[in-house]
């Protein structure tokens, strides 16, 4: 499981710019792929960061690029799994020196559940691969309360594995996540 295994993986993980050639799998029959790996946000389903930045910013009292500079660092740290999500807005509030919002245990999932929708596309591909018997896996950064969405969960079962950051304490593009994912494959 060298390094160039770990970068060969991120070459097969879907991402939108794959999709087309994650179609082109379906018509070779008897190739060499053990599995494909999709990524979760802005593959299976929508993108839903703006919105969801947006609502941070406004809830703190701080611009879109304040969020965007200072945010990263505590939401790495919440989909490793290395702290829960009220430490994380604890953190980030002393950071820029707000008081934490009252609605913190909604602050990001809100936006999200109300922007939320599976990309119907990307879903048929998952299908059409699951019905060739192809063994499927979803790689995403994420967090508990963004994986516990009922919507999203209906998507689960198509998938072989499943590997949320918060979960397996790695995030892409981190060679320890697609170690585990190798590491299951075989």
């Amino acid at each position: 499981r060298s390094v160039s295994a770990v970068r060969g993986l991120r070459n097969f993980i879907a991402t939108p710019k794959k999709l087309g050639k994650t179609k082109s799998l379906m018509k070779n029959e008897g190739t060499a792929i053990k599995a494909v790996v999709f990524d979760l946000g802005g593959v299976l389903e929508y993108d839903s960061r703006k919105q969801v930045d947006s609502h941070l910013a406004r809830s703190f009292g701080i611009s879109l690029a304040q969020l965007r500079t200072l945010l990263p660092p505590f939401t790495a740290r919440l989909q490793r799994g290395e702290i829960n999500e009220k430490q994380m807005w604890q953190e980030f509030a002393i950071a820029v020196g707000k008081p934490v919002p009252d609605n913190w245990k909604t602050l990001l999932r809100e936006p999200h559940d109300k922007h939320f929708y599976i990309l119907q596309d990307t879903l048929e591909i998952v299908k059409r691969l699951k019905q060739r018997g192809y063994k499927l896996g979803l790689l995403s950064n994420t967090q508990e309360a963004h994986a516990r969405n009922e919507h999203l969960q209906i998507t689960f079962p198509y998938f072989d594995f499943i590997f949320l950051s918060h979960e397996q304490h790695a995030r892409k593009p981190e060679a320890k996540a697609y170690r585990t994912v190798l590491r299951t494959l075989g």
